[in-house]
C-alpha cells in the first residue's frame, strides 16, 4: 500500500504466516486457524491477488480451507475463507483465477484423488475442476504447476506415473501428458522460463529434468550433489 512492501512466509508446524519488510525484518506473525484440531492447519502455498490487496493461504490439513489475509492491513479475514476440497499444493493466480493443485484422500484412506482447480473469485459457486488420473499410483497428489505466456501450463505431483500433465489455463482443459524421465516420479517443484525452458524436480532421486516446453523435447537431467545419507530433495 503506497510505498510499503511486504513478503510472506508460511510456517507449517506453527500454523502462521510471517510478514517481513524490505529490510528483512519480521514485523508480525498472523495465526492461521487450526480447524481440524491437529495443532496446526499446515499452511503451505501462498498467492497474492493481482490487485495486491489479498494474500491467499492454502492448507495441507485436509480441511480444504484457503484462508484470506488483508495484505495491506495484515489481518485475517475469516468471512472470505475459500474452500477447495483436499490438501493444497502450491497455489497461484492466472489472471483473476486462483489455480489450486490438490489431493483428497478417500474416507477409508485406501487412496486419493489428484485435481487441478480453477477458482474465479468473482464466481465462487462454479469452480472448474480437472481430475488428474494415475494408472498405477495409489495416492496421486497434485503438487506444483507453471503456466507460460500462451496459457499452456505444466502440472507435476507424486504417484502420477512420473507424468507431467499439460493443461490450457484459458479453456481450463487437459491437453495430455509426457514422462518426466526421473527415477522415482516424486515431483514437488516445477519451473518454467519465459523462453520455454521447463524444469522438474524429483525429491526421491535428487534429479532435475529439463525440457523444451514448446514441444516437450527432453533436453537432459542432472543429479544434485548430496551428503552421505542426506539427499538434497529438490523442492521449489
Amino acid at each position: 500500500q503506497g510505498t510499503m512492501q511486504y513478503g510472506f512466509v508460511s510456517n507449517s508446524s506453527c500454523s502462521s504466516i510471517s510478514v517481513f519488510n524490505t529490510q528483512d525484518e519480521v514485523i508480525t506473525e498472523i495465526p492461521i486457524p487450526d480447524t481440524q484440531g491437529f495443532g496446526t492447519a499446515y499452511p503451505f502455498g501462498l498467492a497474492v491477488s493481482p490487485d495486491q490487496s489479498r494474500l491467499y493461504v492454502g492448507t495441507v490439513d485436509g480441511s480444504g480451507n484457503i484462508f484470506t489475509i488483508d495484505a495491506n492491513n495484515l489481518i485475517l479475514l475469516p468471512e472470505e475463507t475459500l474452500h477447495v476440497a483436499g490438501s493444497h499444493g502450491r497455489i497461484s493466480f492466472y489472471g483473476s483465477t486462483l489455480v489450486v493443485p490438490s489431493s483428497e484422500y478417500h474416507s477409508d484412506f485406501s487412496g486419493s484423488d489428484a485435481r487441478l482447480n480453477f477458482v474465479n473469485l468473482q464466481d465462487l459457486k462454479h469452480p472448474v475442476v480437472l481430475d488428474i488420473h494415475s494408472r498405477t499410483g495409489q495416492f496421486p497428489s497434485a503438487q506444483d504447476f507453471a503456466i507460460g505466456c500462451n496459457g499452456v501450463g505444466f502440472l507435476a505431483g507424486t504417484d502420477l506415473d512420473s507424468g507431467i500433465f499439460m493443461f490450457d489455463a484459458i479453456s481450463k482443459t487437459l491437453l495430455g501428458s509426457f514422462d518426466s524421465r526421473t527415477g522415482s516420479g516424486l515431483h514437488t517443484g516445477v519451473g518454467l522460463s519465459s523462453k520455454g525452458l521447463l524444469v522438474v524436480g524429483d525429491i526421491g532421486t535428487s534429479e532435475l529434468s529439463f525440457f523444451n516446453a514448446w514441444n516437450q523435447e527432453w533436453l537432459g537431467s542432472i543429479v544434485l550433489p548430496t551428503l552421505p545419507g542426506s539427499p538434497d530433495q529438490p523442492n521449489e
